[in-house]
């Protein structure tokens, strides 16, 4: 028999009651059929979880969740079972407000387990895709958030280099250069706090998003056109 442990993260989504209750009926029933393990072990097995900063609400599906929305401050959900006879079956889907948190973790014990791991991770992919957001694109990787940094602060850095005289061509190429990472650093560092990498439906979210549209178009607006502004400026006027 073998057993295949799996971790991978979930990409950026919005989570609904209306998600987590496919992704409930997929555990107990699609992962159900094709491990081998009884439809009701795994109901018995299965917590969801609501996390918030005044406590944890605990329930064993979603149609216990009385309410149409989460709260307001929800932090995490998360739906979890764990079976451990004949043979050990565990699943967590986290979803976080932080990308790397956000992860579909799976222990399964089988004769194909593997094959089965890999079976039961593309289904849940395949739900939430129906639920997936751009904010994902507003938190780029560590390596490249680390990059635009790098090139940010060099480019800063030459800018009090004595031997670079105004007249220099380098000299004239680094506004140029960290502007637009600036801009594009800005964009991020705002977009995060505006869109965290995972939206729980809540009625502060609901009527927070169109307000954090607003601002985050126009700031984008403003930046775009105040830098072209200034480029235009130095190439037909010299100053």
């Amino acid at each position: 028999m073998q057993r295949f442990e799996l971790d991978q993260t979930i990409s950026s989504c919005t989570v609904t009651k209306n998600l987590v209750r496919q992704l409930e009926s997929y555990v107990t029933e699609k992962v159900a059929a094709v491990s081998g393990v009884a439809r009701h072990q795994l109901q018995e097995s299965l917590r969801i979880r609501i996390v918030e900063p005044r406590g944890t609400t605990v329930i064993k599906t979603i149609a216990d969740y009385t309410h149409e929305l989460l709260p307001d401050r929800t932090e995490k959900v998360s739906i979890e079972c764990d079976v451990y006879s004949p043979a050990t079956l565990r699943v967590q889907i986290v979803f976080h407000k932080t990308s790397y948190r956000s992860r579909i973790m799976l222990d399964i014990e089988n004769d194909n387990a593997r094959e089965i791991a890999l079976s039961v991770d593309s289904g849940l992919r395949r739900v939430i895709a129906d639920f997936t957001n751009y904010h994902k694109v507003l938190h780029p990787p560590t390596p490249v958030a680390g990059l635009l940094w790098a090139v940010w602060y060099t480019a800063g850095l030459l800018n009090f280099i004595p031997m670079l005289s105004k007249e220099s061509s380098l000299a004239r190429v680094i506004p140029s250069v960290t502007m637009p990472v600036w801009i594009l650093l800005a964009l991020c560092w705002v977009s995060s706090r505006l869109f965290p990498y995972t939206a729980f439906d809540s009625k502060r979210y609901r009527s927070a998003k169109a307000v954090r549209n607003f601002i985050l178009l126009g700031l984008a607006g403003f930046l775009l056109f105040g830098t072209i502004f200034v480029l235009l400026r130095r190439r037909l006027l010299g100053f």
